[in-house]
């Protein structure tokens, strides 16, 4: 396919106050252009019940990115 999906994102809380996930996500970005891919899917948001998550996807994403809410998901129930 052309769409990388990161298996695991996850920090510690000392890792949070330093952002190194921005590093480390940085990298795997560095990593998903170099062989070519198209797209790097950062997986669900809910601005609601995870304001930290949100911010951060979106940060990474820059004006590149797309909020996508799917009618009838489980994870967004207050969309459907």
């Amino acid at each position: 396919g052309n769409t990388a999906l990161p298996v695991l994102a996850a920090t510690s809380n000392k890792a949070l106050k330093l952002n190194a996930s921005y590093l480390l996500f940085w990298k795997m970005i560095e990593e998903v252009k170099k062989q070519g891919l198209a797209f790097l899917d950062l997986g669900g948001i809910n601005p609601a019940r995870n304001p930290g998550g949100y911010t951060f996807k979106k940060g990474i994403a820059s004006q590149n990115g797309k909020d996508i809410f799917f009618r009838g998901s489980m994870i967004f129930p207050q969309y459907v």
